[in-house]
């Protein structure tokens, strides 16, 4: 199958595409970071998610709805322009809990660094 995306379709797929894959990287780092267990589980749980569609269109009585796909699928088809915003708006969402915990990561490094550098 070939997808003839042009103009601002393209853009629209990097942009998706990009985004995807930054939040899922976040979230796997995050994870990783808290415990080994549950970024492992994380992996797990994402693999699964991202796979679905797969055996979505091989069973025929299984019925699975991935955002992911659809925002995919209105892009390539120009079937809901809107489901593309709403699909960046949820990257978005994602991504603000892992900035606000790098944040308070690096406040509470940096009350660190200034207690161990007081002179008493």
């Amino acid at each position: 199958m070939h997808y003839q995306l042009e103009g601002t379709d393209i853009l629209k797929w990097s942009l998706f595409t990009f985004g995807m894959i930054a939040v899922t990287s976040l979230w796997i780092r995050a994870a990783y970071q808290l415990t080994e267990w549950v970024g492992m589980l994380l992996i797990s749980v994402l693999i699964v998610f991202f796979t679905l569609p797969l055996l979505k269109d091989s069973l025929e009585n299984f019925a699975f709805q991935n955002p992911v796909s659809d925002v995919y699928l209105s892009i390539v088809y120009d079937l809901n322009r809107l489901l593309f915003w709403q699909g960046m708006v949820a990257i978005l969402l994602l991504m603000v809990p892992i900035i606000i915990a790098k944040g308070v990561q690096w406040i509470l490094r940096r009350r660190e660094e200034d207690k161990a550098n007081e002179i008493f």
